[in-house]
């Protein structure tokens, strides 16, 4: 799609205006079919399309000058768009010396492809406006958010909510942008996914990613209804990962902790998020736990955190970091038996539950130069370090992920294991 966007420019600049008065009719006709058949490129091009490129973008901040644009738009194209909804206006535009209008942005309302070309460089009468707003920037040149001429030795920091969200839930994978209502991923063996329109869908999850607790580390499994960015619903308890299960004790380290019945929460919207989780006793007697008569389980969880992104080399490469703070709260309850040795009930160990408070900090890396992109990250919280890395194997389908984690600083706690490996693989379809 870009490369169409590069042609174009280069057949606008170059060839609708020929050199001489030797240029041929057939050799023009020529150009003008190559530049309608681009044009039909450029109409598919979404915002999200110019991400990642050399392009110039800004607000144009200057209220009369919009205010021209708005004028000038319904004198020459016949249509009030831009004047129901008086958003602020912001340019995408190639380099100097070209200085080509790509497109212009309103709100809800576009004005690119030959509809652009009509407006502001067919008409005469429009050039001085079309000529106002490429030198809008003026010096201080702000450039939209997720637009950046980038620089390949310095790297940039911005806040861009839709790029950050557009790519790094590539990096989860189920949030790809596919033309289908309805997208169906997968993460084998932690999550199952699908999501309707973008906005609502339905998740089932194992662990606690976010504790540095995945799989079947925490205890719990959650469903959860989506809606936009918001992940709400309950947990139960998890049976795999004792270490009394043969067969998965031999493949991954059994769990300590043991899962209850409670709430579970999630949020990103792009700048920022967090998690929620409350748990209450067990009062399941013969279900699986993992370390009786003693049972660990996470009572309370609450994080949130400030996110950013920094690209670097020319916007191939991202960076997101998160940055926050998290409190969890571990209980211990007590498996009684009766006379007869059978399980009886669940009870308090009359101990607090033990509190911890600790930062939190997230770092995922993905490199965009390369047909089968890869990427990594790291995470910390509660002195455990995560890491993981990843290769796409079927561009925005599927790829092998691999991930471990082990505490650092300190010794592990009861209920922990002494380091954890998993794989999982990433797959997602659209239907």
């Amino acid at each position: 799609m870009l490369v169409a966007l590069a042609m174009l420019f280069c057949f606008t600049s170059q060839a609708v205006y020929p050199q001489s008065t030797e240029d041929s009719t057939a050799q023009l006709e020529s150009y003008k079919r190559q530049i309608k058949r681009l044009y039909s490129e450029v109409e598919k091009v979404q915002r999200e399309d110019f991400y990642f490129t050399k392009l110039r973008a800004w607000w144009i901040e200057n209220p009369e000058l919009e205010d021209s644009i708005r004028s000038k738009y319904l004198q020459t194209m016949g249509s009030d768009q831009f004047l129901r909804e008086k958003d602020p206006f912001y340019v995408v535009a190639t380099p100097p010396p070209h200085n080509d209008l790509i497109v212009l942005f309103s709100g809800i309302n576009i004005v690119k492809g030959a509809e652009l070309r009509e407006f502001l460089y067919k008409k005469r009468e429009n050039q001085d406006l079309r000529r106002q707003i490429i030198e809008s920037p003026g010096r201080r040149a702000e450039l939209l958010d997720s637009v950046q001429i980038a620089s390949v030795s310095a790297p940039r920091i911005f806040n861009g909510a839709d790029t950050t969200i557009k790519y790094f839930n590539r990096y989860a994978i189920e949030g790809i942008d596919h033309s289908a209502s309805t997208v169906f991923s997968a993460r084998f063996p932690e999550r199952l996914n699908c999501k309707i329109d973008d906005k609502w869908g339905i998740e089932f999850k194992l662990g606690n990613e976010e504790m540095n607790y995945p799989f079947w580390y925490s205890g719990n499994s959650s469903i959860l209804i989506l809606y936009k960015r918001i992940k709400l619903g309950g947990q139960i308890p998890l049976w795999l990962g004792s270490p009394d299960n043969r067969l998965t004790g031999k493949l991954w380290t059994p769990r300590g902790l043991d899962g209850g019945f409670g709430m579970h929460g999630e949020f990103d919207f792009a700048f920022a998020g967090g998690a929620l989780l409350v748990g209450a006793r067990r009062s399941d007697v013969n279900g699986t736990f993992a370390q009786l008569p003693n049972i660990y389980r996470i009572s309370v969880m609450a994080q949130a955190w400030y996110s950013f992104t920094i690209t670097i080399k020319n916007s191939a490469d991202l960076v997101r970091v998160k940055v926050g703070g998290g409190y969890h709260q571990i209980a211990r309850d007590i498996m009684t038996y009766s006379a007869s040795g059978d399980r009886s009930k669940i009870l308090p160990s009359g101990e607090s539950d033990r509190p911890f408070w600790s930062p939190y900090i997230s770092c995922d890396i993905m490199d965009q130069r390369s047909d089968d992109r890869f990427g990594g990250s790291f995470q910390y919280y509660h002195e455990w370090l995560m890491t993981t890395i990843w290769l796409e194997l079927l561009p925005n389908h599927i790829r092998i992920e691999l991930k471990g984690g082990l505490p650092i600083l300190r010794s592990r706690y009861p209920w922990e294991p002494t380091h954890f490996v998993t794989m999982n693989v990433p797959i997602t379809f659209a239907f």
